[in-house]
This record gives C-alpha cells, sequence and structure tokens, in this order.
C-alpha cells in the first residue's frame, strides 16, 4: 500500500513501484538506501513542495543529532503521528497491566524538545517523542514531573541540572523513561557532582543565589 500510494513521486518512479507486486519485485528494484542518498529528495519537497519522496506533507521533521555528519531532518506525517501516539498509548497500556503499580506514584519522563525551530517552508522540526510529551493523555500528564518547557531550554547544563532537581524533589518515582538510557547515567553524574547546590535550589525553590 504504501509503495502504490507513492508511485507518482520522483523517487516512486525512479524506482518503479507501479511495478512492485511481491516481496521479490521489491528486493530487485529497490536497492537499500542510507539517509545521504534520501537527502536531496527531502530537501526538493521541502523547497518545491512536490512530491519527491512522499505524497502525503510532511507535518514535522525529527531532527537527529548529527554526531556522525550533518544532521537528518526526517519527514514525519499526520498519519505516521497518530500511529506513533497508538504504539505509546499501547505500550503503556501493557507496562501498566504486566506491572500495575509502575503508575501508583510520579513518571520521571526525558525527552528532546518537541519543536527546535522551523523549515524555510515553515514546517517544525524536533523530537517525536518530545511532542507526545505535550501532547499526551491527561492521565499520564498528571504523573509527570518535568514541565515540557524544561526541555526546551536551550543550556544544556542548566537544561539537565534542572531535570535532576525536579527529580530529587519528588520521593515517589515509580518510572523512569527515556528513549536514551545513557540518560539515566548523564543525571547520576549530575547528581554526584552538583548535590549541594540541588538540595539548596530545592529548599528555596528557586535558582537565585546558587552557584
Amino acid at each position: 500500500m504504501i509503495l502504490k500510494q507513492n508511485a507518482d513521486t520522483v523517487f516512486g518512479k525512479k524506482y518503479e513501484f507501479a511495478g512492485i507486486n511481491s516481496y521479490d519485485d521489491l528486493r530487485r528494484k529497490l536497492p537499500v538506501h542510507t539517509y545521504e542518498d534520501l537527502r536531496s529528495y527531502i530537501e526538493r519537497q521541502e523547497e518545491t513542495g512536490e512530491p519527491h519522496l512522499t505524497t502525503k506533507p510532511t507535518a514535522m521533521y525529527a531532527l537527529t543529532s548529527g554526531t556522525v555528519g550533518k544532521p537528518k531532518y526526517i519527514p514525519i506525517h499526520e498519519t505516521m503521528i497518530r500511529n506513533f501516539k497508538t504504539c505509546h498509548e499501547l505500550s503503556s497500556y501493557a507496562l501498566y497491566s504486566g506491572i500495575p503499580s509502575t503508575y501508583s506514584g510520579k513518571v520521571l519522563g526525558i525527552t528532546g524538545p518537541a519543536v527546535e525551530g522551523y523549515s524555510s517552508g515553515g514546517v517544525p522540526f524536533g523530537s517525536l517523542s518530545g511532542l507526545l510529551y505535550k501532547e499526551t493523555p491527561k492521565f499520564f500528564k498528571s504523573k509527570y514531573i518535568i514541565p515540557a518547557e524544561v526541555f526546551e531550554i536551550e543550556n544544556y547544563d542548566l537544561k539537565y541540572f534542572l531535570i535532576c532537581a525536579f527529580a530529587l524533589s519528588h520521593k515517589n518515582i515509580t518510572l523512569i523513561a527515556t528513549p536514551n538510557p545513557s540518560t539515566i547515567l548523564k543525571l547520576s553524574e549530575i547528581i554526584n557532582l552538583s548535590l549541594d547546590n540541588l538540595i539548596q535550589i530545592i529548599e528555596k525553590g528557586s535558582l537565585s543565589g546558587v552557584d
């Protein structure tokens, strides 16, 4: 179905999507691509608005960090966002069904900013998990201890310092959720190095006067 929907794109015509009717056809006609193979199609679609890679318009770009090259802008359309939300809800329900106490306390959810900026065509780019965090159902949102605005702070050190402060200010955290497990190690490192300062701002409820 995806192939048929995108058969009339520039990419689909090049690889003859309309003539792909089996797995063997797909393997024969469509080679494995890296992101860099697709970058020009994504950029041309952004520049012209014409269907170079997909027929559906881009609702947002999921932005990678660019640690191994230029940042990658992954096109996300509305159907993908809805499917992602459904998967998130199903996985949360499965977790609750297996371990009901998971949501008995607060949730330390850590993600990226929903919107980091806008493309030349006005399409937002940022974190898909950040978007879900902001648009999560009320039940889950009431459990989160980190305000979504914290993830939009550009100062990396300040952002993670505040995440640690919010985390330490709650006694009953029953779930930690983050796309990147190394984040938990980073929080542990910050807490060990800055425990006195963290205790100060928790007691005062303010960053004022903290080194």
